[in-house]
């Protein structure tokens, strides 16, 4: 079968990898020099710690693979060599790579939407302009790498005529997987996408050529985890991330349940430990993740209808617009330092159009579809007939292809955890779809045919609706200024520092050592009364925390009080709304909020700058907010119900009160003011 070239698809892919350049030219000018590109924090530091060890020809000190991704040290390490260390070549790196990955996805789209025009196109500038892929170009993460060697694989097997036509599709998804071993569904799906396609004996041979080139990408890394002891898995976290994602407390995204003994700072030395602490014997990283497995394991058969329950709500999750922060929070960095991610395309757009595309895959006829024709001219015209409908089919094969490459995409992180970066590489089959998706409505609207289309629009208002609903707690930033006032602290800004770590006190949850860093980080820049004020706070929420109970009691009683410390604006507000100027109260508040939206005490004092102000419904909304936000608030509860009384909602205030004094049973404001409620 003769598929189009990429010449005769035109000018998309071109076109599209342009667009992308300029985009990501864009972005890089606005994150150059910013704090997360001078210092590398989570996974890219872990990443870049093995690339040191690769440079520096210690590889044989190395262990198994932990990391999703055994093959990404090996590129940082060949960058630093090449181009010195540093994030910026990096970043241009993958850019580059990330922008030929978009013409990738142009020339998918147009292969497998031959007869529709502005496929390609559009597949290849939604690529372009698509938020996520984007902001992971710019991490020193091998995230990038996976869409952008899925890309590459599919559109190679997609156009396979030869055996090494099929090596090389093979090779690039053995690289999609080696940087996401999660894909290795999609690449065994892709198998199956050429080798039953056809049904011939060529097609048998091709696939086993896919095979062979998956295979020669992949053994080094089996066989290297298998000489340290990490068993033949690719990565040896696929048992512990099983289990984060399949627990009794599982949330759906990360997080470490109580008494598991995981710490999320030492993921792989504590999951190692807590195994070897369980079975009473040394383990080897395979025997550790097979333990961590067969927990998860043991939890779905122990209560299957909680599973279940928990596979939907990952689903739910992994289908939402949010891109759920596993490092650095997209969200934070493009409000701090990169406003252009902020007008890009997201996925809450991008799964409607793939849906929208789903249906264009079975409702438009492919190019090359045989005609129809009357009985009499049917027998002379029989062979082309029958090469043209070979042709249609194996679009139409490619199509459904594509469609199963996305689901399995998704599947990955409903099976373990769900994060943006692991939703990531199902962007390039989506993408392909969303383009088909666009190009079918166009040519439908021109053809005034409206039949199919309109079931399509009920499917994406479906899809919207399902991606749009909130999820999870969104914009709350207080690890992100945590991890950004530790960065500002190793570069030695301690006023910047200071200034987040006390964002990060006032916003976050109890369990954030936000004060102890922040007590450091004072006492460094010569506060010690503010530092020791700071250790007592943090004390009262971790009266465990021996090492700030020995801080604290290092300090002298009449500690120096230093240079002035640094305010946030919740601060400033705060101060103006006792001293009674409610205008700089209310701009400084706002401000807060606008910064931090989850910010509840912020929020509560903006509610009472309105209620000075005689705003009744603009104050009780505002503590509805921060109700919200912290439902156990006993203060924030006890505002609320003087609020709703004040309007004559009786009834809601009495309750609001009711939960307050559940919460602080001696609290005398709660007691008097619910007295006044029920006179």
């Amino acid at each position: 079968m003769r598929r189009p070239s990429i010449r005769e698809m035109g000018m998309s892919p071109l076109v599209s990898v342009g667009v992308a350049l300029l985009v990501r030219a864009w972005a890089i000018a606005e994150l150059a020099g910013t704090p997360f590109t001078r210092v590398m924090v989570g996974d890219a530091l872990t990443y870049q710690e093995t690339a040191a060890r690769l440079s520096a020809g210690r590889w044989l000190d190395l262990g198994p693979v932990f990391q999703s991704s055994g093959i990404y040290p090996v590129f940082l390490a060949g960058v630093s060599a090449l181009f010195g260390p540093g994030w910026l070549p990096v970043a241009l790196l993958q850019s580059l790579a990330g922008a030929v990955g978009c013409g990738a996805i142009a020339a998918l789209a147009g292969r497998l939407f031959p007869g529709l025009r502005w496929a390609g196109l559009a597949a290849g500038l939604g690529a372009a302009a698509y938020g996520p892929l984007l902001f992971h170009d710019l991490e020193v993460l091998p995230a990038s790498f996976s869409a952008t060697f899925l890309a590459a694989g599919l559109l190679a097997a997609q156009g396979a005529a030869s055996g090494a036509g099929a090596a090389l599709a093979g090779a690039l998804l053995g690289l999609a997987v080696g940087f996401a071993p999660g894909l290795l569904m999609v690449a065994v799906a892709a198998l199956g996408w050429m080798v039953g396609g056809v049904g011939a004996r060529p097609a048998v041979a091709r696939g086993a050529c896919l095979a062979a080139g998956l295979g020669l990408v992949l053994a080094p890394i089996v066989g290297w985890n298998l000489a340290k002891g990490g068993g033949t898995s690719l990565a040896t976290s696929a048992g512990v991330n099983a289990f984060i994602g399949n627990n009794a407390e599982a949330t759906g995204s990360f997080f470490l349940p109580a008494g598991s003994s995981l710490d999320g700072t030492d993921l792989e030395g504590s999951a190692r430990r807590e195994a070897e602490r369980a079975t009473g014997r040394p383990l080897t990283a395979g025997e550790a993740s097979a333990h961590w497995r067969g927990r998860a394991l043991a939890f779905v058969r122990s209560d299957p209808a909680t599973w279940i329950r928990l596979l939907a709500h990952k689903t739910l999750l992994t289908v939402n617009h949010y891109e759920i922060p596993n490092h650095l929070n997209f969200y934070f960095v493009a409000d701090r330092f990169a406003p252009l991610l902020r007008w890009l395309i997201s996925f809450g757009v991008l799964f409607p159009l793939a849906g929208v595309g789903a249906v264009a895959a079975w409702a438009s006829a492919p190019a090359g579809a045989a005609p129809r024709r009357s009985a009499g001219a049917r027998s002379a015209a029989r062979a082309p007939d029958l090469a043209a409908g070979r042709q249609a089919g194996a679009v139409r094969w490619g199509r459904l292809g594509l469609i199963a490459c996305a689901l399995l995409a998704l599947a990955v992180p409903v099976l373990f955890f769900v994060t943006g970066r692991y939703r990531l590489p199902a962007a390039p089959p989506l993408l392909v779809l969303a383009g088909g998706g666009v190009a079918w409505g166009i040519a439908s609207l021109r053809a005034r045919s409206f039949h199919a289309p309109v079931v399509a629009v009920g499917l994406a208002v479906a899809l919207t609706l399902a991606s749009w609903r909130t999820a999870v707690r969104e914009g709350d930033y207080a690890f992100d200024h945590l991890l950004l006032g530790s960065v500002q602290r190793r570069l030695g800004n301690l006023d910047a520092a200071i200034l987040e770590f006390k964002l990060a006190e006032e916003t976050g949850p109890a369990r954030l050592d936000a004060g102890f860093r922040l007590a450091q980080a004072l006492a460094e820049r010569g506060n010690a009364a503010a530092s020791r004020a700071a250790l007592k706070r943090h004390l009262e929420r971790h009266p465990e925390d021996t090492q700030a109970a020995a801080a604290l009691a290092a300090f002298p009683e009449d500690a120096i009080v230093g240079m002035p410390v640094p305010r946030t604006d919740f601060e400033a507000g705060t101060e103006r709304l006792i001293a009674g100027d409610l205008g700089a109260a209310a701009a400084a508040l706002s401000r807060a909020i606008a910064a931090d939206p989850v910010h509840a005490r912020a929020l509560a004092n903006l509610a009472a700058v309105r209620d000075r102000e005689g705003k009744r419904s603009e104050t009780a909304a505002l503590l509805e907010r921060a109700r919200r936000l912290q439902p156990r608030n006993p203060e924030i509860l006890r505002s609320l119900a003087a609020a709703l009384f004040k309007e004559g909602r009786r009834a809601a205030a009495e309750a609001e009160a009711t939960r307050a004094l559940e919460l602080a049973p001696d609290d005398r404001e709660t007691q008097e003011l619910l007295a006044r409620i029920r006179r």
